[in-house]
């Protein structure tokens, strides 16, 4: 059996999204070059149009990725604290969702862009980060951008296993938004 076929066997996922999600990593590891709906229907065994629909689909990527992590943690004894970070994303033009201003920490300037908020568990003996949930900062939050970014934590905390989020203390990120106000 397989590390994913354990994992997947620990998730509340209906059966048909298990086997999708399977075939589907397989493929991401075995297609050549870039990975798009035309590429996944020639190497795979479903239609352009059948990937199209499966990707349209909610998934609980924070409960996948807590299982695996759930099964590294088996295999070793860590202590845990979530992380949040915010990485900007350059990007020109005018049509992307969510392209706004935010903070460019390369070029210490604000720049147009999109921002990506994520949500780690940070495991401290080993010193990994091991990824739950990416969130687009929204260009016009309800409230302001901290707001923004701790409703997304509470989202994360919410939809974490029990027995995981009983072993988170701490909650770290950056500080930057706390001392200037939003952009």
């Amino acid at each position: 059996m397989t590390i994913l076929s354990q994992v997947l066997r620990t998730t509340t996922l209906r059966k048909t999204q298990k086997r999708f999600f399977e075939t589907l990593v397989y493929l991401w590891l075995a297609i050549p070059g870039r990975i798009n709906f035309k590429n996944l229907a020639r190497y795979g065994e479903l239609s352009e149009k059948s990937y199209r629909n499966w990707f349209a689909k909610p998934l609980s990527f924070i409960e996948l990725n807590a299982a695996v992590i759930m099964q590294l943690e088996a295999q070793s004894v860590g202590r845990f604290v979530l992380g949040i970070d915010a990485s900007f994303i350059r990007k020109s033009g005018k049509a992307s969702p969510e392209l706004a201003k935010f903070w460019d920490g390369t070029r210490q300037r604000t720049c147009s862009g999109l921002e990506l908020s994520c949500c780690s568990l940070i495991e401290l003996e080993h010193k990994q980060a091991f990824s739950l949930e990416g969130f687009m900062t929204p260009a016009e939050p309800e409230g302001n951008r901290i707001d923004a970014y701790a409703q997304h934590v509470e989202t994360v905390l919410r939809t974490l296993p029990a027995n995981l989020a009983k072993q988170l203390h701490y909650v770290v990120g950056d500080a930057y938004p706390t001392f200037r106000p939003p952009l």
